[in-house]
């Protein structure tokens, strides 16, 4: 388990704590921490309320280095699907991990979140640090990842 301070120091320690300190939610900071937590140490992660049906090897091939789920329903904006941020695993210092901790900065870095009508728009959480920055992210990596249609 990774605690609130954790994730400020594993931001600390990917020179991202700007990023982190300035989210004006929690929900912001969540979203970051679960990417930074699987592009450091590496592993699996997957919400709370998700419910495993299946064991994790049945789903993530041992040789696979990074395992994505994606999905079609509730899909926004200019995705008509989505990569998973509520379930996903990658190695260490995957490129792509990597690739939406840089667009997640980028946006939060290129946001005013005091700035009239930003925390009115429903879908800045979806698009800043949530399942779209995540998909552009992992779109932007350059690789071509493993997924699962769930």
């Amino acid at each position: 388990m990774i605690t609130d301070g954790d994730c400020r120091e594993l931001a600390q320690m990917l020179d991202l704590v700007d990023v982190f300190d300035s989210f004006p939610f929690e929900v912001m900071r969540a979203d970051m921490c679960r990417v930074m937590a699987v592009y450091h140490y590496g592993g699996a992660y997957m919400d709370l309320d998700v419910a495993r049906l299946r064991p994790l090897h049945s789903w993530w091939p041992p040789a696979a280095d990074i395992q994505l789920g994606y999905e079609t329903e509730g899909a926004w904006h200019s995705h008509k699907a989505h990569y998973c941020n509520w379930i996903f695993a990658a190695a260490p210092r995957h490129p792509c991990m990597k690739a939406v901790l840089q667009r997640v900065a980028s946006a939060a870095r290129a946001t005013n979140f005091s700035g009239r009508g930003v925390l009115d728009d429903y879908h800045f959480v979806h698009s800043v640090s949530g399942p779209e920055a995540f998909t552009d992210g992992i779109q932007r990596c350059g690789a071509v990842p493993q997924w699962s249609r769930y």
